[in-house]
């Protein structure tokens, strides 16, 4: 196994929103195992192994709030953030168009609440 030393996490803080399936959840499996402290945001409040996973809507500004308000007090700082979440609208949810531009705007602008001003 080659030596991942220089990529060490240890200490740090991470967010990955979107971080119950999916690619959300593979990024903070690896940030998790590259030793970093890992708060894992998503709608259903699910999570890798070793993530700590808090139930977050990203189209609901109070709900991103609490959110970051609870990884504040846990550990007191923030370190990284991956936005990963998204959103596939399966048919019957609406006409085809309006699924589109729901699902593109989640991708575009779904996690621009998440950063700190």
């Amino acid at each position: 196994m080659p030596d991942l030393s220089a990529f060490s996490l240890k200490g740090k803080i991470a967010v990955v929103t979107g971080a119950s399936r999916g690619i959300g959840a593979a990024i903070a499996t690896g940030l998790r195992e590259a030793g970093a402290m890992v708060f894992g945001l998503s709608r259903s409040g699910t999570g890798p192994q070793g993530v700590t996973a808090i139930a977050c809507d990203l189209a609901d500004d109070a709900a991103i709030q609490r959110a970051f308000d609870e990884v504040t007090k846990a550990s007191g700082r923030l370190d990284i953030l991956v936005n990963a979440a998204g959103i596939s609208l399966p048919a019957g949810q609406g006409d085809g168009l309006a699924r589109f531009r729901t699902t593109v705007a989640t991708a575009r602008h779904g996690g621009y609440p998440t950063v700190p001003s």
